[in-house]
């Protein structure tokens, strides 16, 4: 390989080989996304901040909000989105997808960060608070990327079940460029693959019902009809598709997406039940599309602030359970005449959460994002300080957690 990233290889291999890769001189970014990233991290965070208050020493339960699981589907459908349009424009350029090279890209992005934090929890609680079972006979479940199976038969160590959707990335990007390289119809595909999927969850819901828990769970957690949403939303937008170019002109997207958030943080979607996900799901990607196309925008997500816990959203997700419980631990020793308000709690478990994954982003994920670089096909640059206002792309090569 020379400098520039170019392999020389034959010109007829397959999508399953090492193609002739070149470098793109048009980096890709998108508008809004790394908003669209804080305000899922920010969900997942309020909400199991609020159902964690009752362990606090006398505090009682916060109402409960639906806001975590729908941020999750928001994760799923903006990687879909994202990682298959990358996919597509590398196809188009190479006539091919480096498969090595992808799957580098994931390994350095995911890996470095999962591993580290599953040790780390581990450790913290083997020290801290020894009597909590650690659940250790499911670790292999763990290093093969299943902990959805884990999470399902409520065995996952202590403050790691929220790695189950980490997991359930892995599994989809395992197939998913190999069916970009195969299939000629990705919109058919994808629109079968869903209603498939959507449809066997709802037979073990109703077949198994109360009887059967870890098959319902487990059902539950097999998002990878979201992620298929954001993929053909992706296709969609390259294609320049004239339907969704006419929905996402306008701000219904806009108010839909803010509508929505504001439902599930008041519990108000509840009757949608096996169909929520879908909606969501839905609703995010026409709201990735606007903002990434509209030119006359309610909000603007393109600032300092939602791009500095965009970028650090991976961690922020995957450590605030841990902060959580260090916290409740360290609370909870105080004397019990020192009560501190609930405001004061939640306010402490959040900037200790970002504080948390800033150092993470800076000593542990940045390096390996440099080293990620050497297998990125699309040359990144720094953002602006104070970014500018942008439609549509903008370079920069992006890549979801």
């Amino acid at each position: 390989m020379s400098r520039g990233g170019e392999v020389t290889l034959d010109n007829q291999s397959s999508p399953y080989q090492l193609p002739i890769v070149k470098k793109s001189d048009s980096p890709v970014y998108f508008t809004g996304l790394n908003g669209i990233r804080a305000i899922a991290a920010i969900g997942v965070l309020s909400s199991h901040s609020f159902t964690a208050i009752k362990h606090f020493k006398g505090h009682h339960a916060l109402p409960s909000m639906d806001i975590a699981g729908q941020g999750v589907t928001i994760f799923f459908t903006l990687s879909g989105f994202l990682i298959t349009y990358l996919l597509l424009v590398e196809n188009e350029k190479n006539s091919a997808i480096n498969l090595p090279y992808f799957y580098a890209r994931r390994a350095l992005r995911i890996w470095p960060l999962y591993f580290f934090y599953l040790a780390l929890s581990i450790t913290f609680h083997r020290v801290f608070s020894p009597t909590t079972d650690l659940n250790m006979m499911s670790l292999p479940l763990f290093f093969f990327f299943l902990p959805n199976i884990a999470f399902s038969l409520n065995k996952c160590p202590p403050a790691t079940s929220q790695l189950w959707s980490i997991g359930i990335e892995e599994q989809f990007y395992a197939f998913w460029p190999l069916i970009i390289g195969r299939v000629r119809h990705l919109t058919r595909f994808l629109v079968g693959f869903s209603l498939v999927l959507l449809c066997s969850q709802l037979i073990i819901r109703i077949v198994a019902g109360s009887h059967d828990h870890f098959a319902v769970s487990l059902s539950q957690t097999m998002r990878y009809d979201t992620m298929a949403i954001g993929a053909l939303t992706a296709i969609l937008v390259k294609n320049k598709n004239c339907t969704l170019q006419r929905l996402v002109a306008g701000r219904l997207p806009e108010i839909l997406f803010i509508g929505l958030v504001i439902l599930h943080c008041f519990n108000a979607l509840r009757f949608l039940t096996y169909f929520g996900t879908m909606v969501t799901a839905l609703v995010t990607g026409l709201f990735i599309a606007s903002q990434i196309t509209a030119k006359n925008k309610i909000i603007n997500l393109e600032t300092p602030w939602l791009n500095y816990l965009g970028k650090r959203s991976f961690g922020i997700y995957v450590y605030h359970p841990l902060v959580i419980n260090a916290l409740t631990l360290a609370i909870n020793a105080l004397p019990s005449e020192r009560f501190i308000p609930n405001p004061v709690i939640l306010g402490m478990i959040g900037i200790m959460t970002v504080f948390v994954a800033h150092i993470s982003y800076e000593w542990i994920e940045q390096p390996f994002l440099r080293l990620k670089n050497r297998f990125t096909l699309f040359t990144p640059i720094q953002l602006s300080p104070k970014p500018t206002k942008i439609y549509g792309p903008r370079p920069r090569a992006e890549e979801a957690p």
